[in-house]
């Protein structure tokens, strides 16, 4: 072979894009999973966010709800967006001039999977508290 030949097939440049697309692309498809599993994990906090306060509006107009009422009320709402699993607690205070409050509760244990990643376990756990009038 010529010199010339040698310079010619180390210059050539066809199938770089697709050797550099091998090399990117696992890690931007692991990215993609990471930014997508994440963004699931952030609605499914805000949706037990949502679900609680929902339902402490619904006890400020019911005052007479017991806690396994407002457990299933939870519950019922997250069933349509998000994972039911969730553990609730509500407790009512004593009255105070006329005033009790009640503190409710909730705690949420889930898990972010990436692929090629190790799972996380997170715990999210948020309160509200409601005044309710005898």
């Amino acid at each position: 072979m010529s010199v010339e030949r040698i310079r010619h097939k180390l210059s050539e440049t066809s199938g770089t894009s697709a050797v550099e697309f091998a090399i990117v692309a696992p890690a931007f498809l692991i990215l993609l999973l990471g930014v997508f599993a994440t963004g699931w994990a952030i609605h499914r906090v805000a949706s037990v966010r949502y679900a609680l306060e929902e339902s402490g509006r619904t006890l400020l107009v019911t005052p007479a709800m017991t806690a396994g009422q407002f457990d299933t009320l939870v519950k019922s709402k997250l069933a349509a967006i998000a994972d039911p699993n969730v553990t609730t607690s509500l407790t009512v205070d004593a009255a105070v001039n006329g005033i009790k409050l009640a503190h409710a509760s909730a705690a949420y244990n889930f898990t972010i999977s990436i692929p090629m990643i190790p799972d996380q376990s997170l715990a999210y756990q948020t309160s509200i508290t409601v005044p309710l009038s005898e």
